[in-house]
């Protein structure tokens, strides 16, 4: 089976996790680049919630979750190609 990122309901804090891929509901995401250009984008889960790190840290294991928009930098995700 493949594996697939989700959150699993819609209250702050739900931990991102990854699961068996069943195309539910909150295996769904959007990507909304924040600004032309620039890489950064906000990922906004199945509940218009956003993915974020915890208390911002920057240590490996840290909890990711979703938790209402609130735009600081713990929300915001710099993606590039592969």
């Amino acid at each position: 089976a493949k594996s697939s990122p989700q959150v699993e309901a819609d209250r702050d804090g739900i931990t991102f996790s990854g699961a068996n891929f069943d195309n539910k509901p909150g295996q769904r995401f959007r990507i909304q680049e924040i600004s032309p250009g620039t890489g950064d984008f906000f990922i906004y889960t199945f509940c218009a919630k956003m993915l974020d790190v915890s208390e911002c840290s920057t240590k490996n294991n840290t909890v990711i979750h979703q938790w209402v928009f609130h735009g600081e930098a713990n929300q915001m995700w710099n993606l590039k190609k592969a």
